[in-house]
């Protein structure tokens, strides 16, 4: 009996290592589904990697295009007429000027390119200026600031246009800045139109990258930054100065209505305008008699001697000479 026992037991220990090669098989069968799944996780995150490469290169590339196609760059109708022969200089600091240096009234325009206000500002007082220019009755200048609007590349715009102004053409390329802001939002002061915007008015790319280049213009606007905020009744762009002082409503508030601004230029060319002629109205009295004494004194004798007795004289003795020498 106990012979049979280990025979029984002898004959189950096979038994029992044969069952173990079941779970073996089974193990490897998801083993290597466990692989096959790895696999294809690192294909599918592969062809994401190759796709997004290939997408970002296709992105640059139509970036690329864009940036690099040519724009357009008007140049609004009334432009060139509208600055034709007036004189254009810089003030001290380096803000453009339009008119006489010395004109006794001097209107400052804080403006931004970016400023949506600052355009329809300029498109309905701009015309009026000019005139008042044109007869010598104020300068306007052109304090440069930038980032009081939301049209992109403000800064840029600025740089631009007053690097023109080396070559006489800050008015012209102004004029231009405000008609693109209106015509193409956030795509007007992109570089290729500011760059197109060159070619239009002829100017020279040399020259004008040399300016931007220089660094001169970022000082410039930092210091109409400066001035702006120093300004009393300064309260963004636009604000206009006349001789230096921001006009006020009756509630003392800065003027922004075109017509409001304009009247206020006025009284002041008329305020001038009553002081400064009190040195001629001076003058006059004490040179008229001078010159009207003067011709008549000069006249009288001329007349009375010389014309009428040298006619007169002058044959009567010739006549008398010949009749003595005939008797």
């Amino acid at each position: 009996m106990a012979q049979q026992r280990r025979n029984r037991k002898t004959d189950s220990k096979p038994e029992q290592s044969a069952q173990p090669s079941r779970p073996t098989a089974s193990g490897s069968r998801a083993a290597e589904r466990i692989r096959e799944r790895e696999r294809e996780r690192q294909r599918r995150r592969l062809i994401m990697i190759v796709g997004t490469v290939v997408g970002l290169a296709v992105l640059f590339a139509v970036i690329f295009i864009l940036v690099n196609l040519p724009q357009e760059a008007p140049i609004p109708q009334a432009t060139t007429a509208r600055y034709a022969d007036l004189p254009v200089s810089r003030t001290q600091e380096g803000y453009p000027l339009l008119g006489e240096p010395n004109a006794s009234v001097k209107v400052s325009l804080y403006s931004s390119f970016d400023c949506p206000s600052c355009r329809d500002l300029h498109d309905q007082i701009i015309d009026e200026l000019v005139t008042r220019v044109r007869d010598e009755k104020i300068a306007v200048i052109y304090v440069p600031l930038f980032g009081y609007g939301t049209v992109p590349n403000g800064q840029g715009a600025a740089i631009a246009a007053v690097c023109a102004a080396e070559q006489q053409a800050f008015w012209q390329f102004h004029d231009m800045l405000f008609d693109w802001q209106g015509r193409y939002g956030n795509q007007s002061f992109t570089n290729n139109r500011l760059v197109a915007g060159l070619d239009a008015l002829g100017l020279n790319r040399g020259q004008h990258s040399a300016c931007v280049a220089s660094g001169s213009v970022q000082e410039l606007l930092t210091t109409a930054r400066n001035n702006a905020l120093a300004l009393l009744s300064f309260n963004g762009a636009p604000t206009v100065a006349i001789n230096g002082v921001v006009p006020l409503s009756e509630e003392q508030t800065a003027l922004t209505a075109a017509a409001d601004i304009l009247a206020a230029i006025d009284a002041e060319i008329e305020r001038v305008s009553a002081i400064e002629p009190i040195p001629e109205a001076t003058a006059e009295p004490e040179s008229a008699p001078a010159l009207e004494s003067t011709p008549e004194a000069t006249a009288e004798p001329a007349g009375a001697a010389v014309p009428e007795s040298t006619p007169e004289s002058t044959p009567e003795a010739t006549t008398e000479a010949a009749a003595e020498a005939g008797g």
